[in-house]
């Protein structure tokens, strides 16, 4: 074959190529008042474009989240927000960097998580969004249409062209957005760099080249910088705290300070969650499923977590808690507040009654920590864990039966159980409490099995009452606590 045949035959098989590599012209914007009409606020975006990913209306707190989530992106400056765990964080973070990528606000974004694995969840949310998303198609087709004739196949972005150009789209393990050159551009979101890495990760000297021109992360996106086991950990603690404040507060450049947010739960007092909402560089804010507690807390709720707990022994097979919400509800709602009213399941009849099923079934110190962010300090939880090494520290030099010289009132404690009746009884002062005599008494199986329960109960009683009236102590004693009620002694 002449050579010019053959140089024919590579230039038509050049084109072929290059056509078949060209993605063709960008279909056109089909609502660009839409369009606009979102650019004003994220949350206007969420509203036009993401109302499928918020499954149930927002509450104030999401509000305060997005405006935070906005005015980092928009102005700058650095933000800490704690929500209880549950409330839509991560969410709201991934629509904050969508929105970014949608209009350009930002050019280098960093997601930040406890771990890599955490953060490279969120870039794929963000992805998946991305591609799925028709209304995001429709309306900013420059953005989306390119990375859709990818086709999941992220090779083909090295090669592929607009008009005979290379649109250097990015999509997989960091996103990058198409430039498309002579593309008449409405916002300046081409060549958006997302990437993700872990707290400990690479943070400091990132930079991307792009266009001919280097850009650095603009905009960190932090969302739960800490696992339990993390949070547990004061070593680690400590060398993320010095993290945050040497590599992320100082990202950026001298030109132009990176602007940041953190999204996140307190697990433990003083740990990483904590020390940044105490730093006031942060504009920190807390908030907790419930704002204001209701004047039955400890009254009608009390009976109703016994009825719920007694529910749960039973399987869920019992409703009698819900029946008796049902039946008090206006009363056992009076002075309440929660924070998201759409919070509950669906077999729950108020946000409210969500808060106490939460509580029930977690305890008080997990509640306060997933759900309040304000766990117990640790030296609470040190009363709370008894063990051999503590019972030993707290024996004084009393003898049995004993009243210490400081005391101001003795308790006798009687609980009733299927074995007999246990006794404490314990003498306070203004700084301590003592435990002077404890024991059980019980007439054994067979001489139960003639009685009721009643009798049962009242000859224990008797008998326990009489044995406590030759006590040492008798004469000092202030009151007898059985059960759920008092008798006075006298």
């Amino acid at each position: 074959m002449p050579a010019t045949s053959q140089n024919t035959t590579a230039e038509t098989m050049r084109k072929r190529r290059e056509a078949y590599r060209d993605i063709g012209e960008i279909p056109p914007i089909k609502d660009l008042k839409r369009r606009q009409k979102a650019r004003k606020s994220l949350y206007q975006f969420i509203q036009t474009y993401q109302k499928h990913i918020y499954l149930k209306p927002i509450a104030d707190c999401h509000k305060k989240a997005i405006d935070i989530l906005e005015q980092a992106i928009r102005k700058g400056g650095k933000f800490c927000l704690a929500l209880p765990r549950g409330f839509l964080k991560s969410t709201m973070m991934e629509s904050a960097v969508v929105y970014c990528l949608m209009y350009g606000f930002r050019k280098y974004i960093l997601l930040i998580g406890a771990s890599e694995t955490m953060s490279a969840e969120m870039l794929l949310n963000i992805r998946k969004e991305m591609e799925d998303n028709e209304l995001l198609l429709e309306d900013f087709p420059e953005v989306i249409y390119p990375i859709l004739k990818m086709e999941g196949i992220r090779q083909r972005g090295a090669s592929q062209l607009y008009h005979g150009e290379r649109t250097n789209v990015y999509f997989g393990s960091e996103i990058i957005t198409p430039t498309l050159k002579d593309y008449p551009y409405i916002d300046d979101n081409a060549g958006i760099v997302v990437q993700e890495t872990s707290i400990e990760g690479k943070i400091r000297g990132r930079k991307k080249t792009l266009n001919k021109k280097v850009v650095r992360p603009d905009l960190l996106c932090m969302d739960d910088l800490q696992s339990r086991a993390d949070s547990e950990s004061l070593a680690t603690c400590d060398k993320r705290e010095k993290i945050i404040n040497a590599d992320i507060l100082g990202a950026g450049s001298h030109m132009k300070t990176a602007a940041a947010v953190c999204l996140c739960t307190v697990i433990r007092k003083d740990d990483l969650s904590d020390r940044m909402l105490k730093n006031k560089i942060w504009r920190p804010q807390r908030e907790g499923i419930i704002k204001t507690w209701p004047k039955e807390h400890n009254g009608m709720w009390r009976q109703y977590m016994e009825l719920r707990r007694n529910d749960l022994f039973l399987g869920g097979k019992s409703d009698e808690a819900t029946e008796f919400y049902k039946a008090n509800r206006e009363a056992m709602d009076e002075g309440a507040e929660t924070t998201w009213k759409y919070c509950k399941e669906p077999n729950e009849i108020s946000s409210l009654q969500h808060v106490y099923n939460k509580l029930c079934e977690m305890g008080q110190e997990a509640f306060d920590t997933e759900l309040m962010n304000n766990p117990l300090p640790e030296n609470a939880k040190k009363i709370l864990d008894l063990n051999y090494e503590t019972v030993l520290k707290r024996i004084g030099k009393l003898q049995h039966n004993e009243i210490p010289n400081d005391s101001l009132y003795t308790v006798t404690g009687i609980d009733i159980n299927l074995y007999g009746i246990s006794y404490v009884t314990a003498s306070f002062s203004a700084n301590y409490s003592y435990v002077i005599d404890y024991g059980m008494i019980s007439d054994g199986e067979g001489a139960r099995s003639s009685m009721t329960d009643e009798q049962y109960v009242a000859t224990l009683l008797s008998d326990l009452l009489a044995e406590i009236a030759v006590k040492p102590y008798a004469k000092y004693l202030n009151g007898i606590l059985i059960a759920s009620f008092i008798y006075t002694a006298g």
